[in-house]
């Protein structure tokens, strides 16, 4: 257990949940809820499936072939990343990546549906204590830092 973590969390409250007007087994609890969206990086092997459930790489295609310059650089862009054996995964929290996919949902390459989809194959619902690194928290913990 990471004490300094846990002692951060439950003396300073960072998300306001109310802490301080609970038991140390209330706190304990809400801290191992499982309620917290949590957006990582996309393993290219999924980013592979979806773009096959979706069709995306042929939309990629006929964008690199037949739109205006813009799209074509943007949609080759795309197509690289999509076959480099050196991109590991998409990381959906990249400003520039997330940029590119609303670059491809206003060019109509993509649809926003496709890229929400995209989004979500990397949204996890974890705990407040999973979240901090803590893994599961007890009551004797709570008691140890208060």
């Amino acid at each position: 257990m990471n004490y300094a973590v846990l002692t951060a969390e439950v003396q300073g409250d960072p998300l306001t949940l109310g802490y301080s007007g609970m038991t140390n087994a209330e706190v304990a609890a809400s801290l191992n809820t499982v309620n917290r969206s949590r957006v990582s990086a996309v393993s290219m092997r999924l980013v592979i499936r979806w773009a096959t459930r979706w069709d995306v790489l042929y939309a990629l295609e006929i964008g690199a072939n037949t739109g205006p310059p813009a799209v074509r650089k943007l949609c080759k862009g795309a197509l690289a990343m999509l076959a480099s054996p050196h991109v590991p995964d998409f990381d959906v929290t990249d400003p520039e990546l997330q940029g590119m996919m609303a670059a491809l949902v206003t060019a109509g390459t993509i649809t926003q549906a496709m890229a929400d989809d995209l989004v979500a194959l990397g949204t996890q619902t974890v705990s407040r204590a999973e979240e901090l690194g803590l893994g599961e928290v007890n009551h004797g913990h709570i008691v140890h830092v208060r």
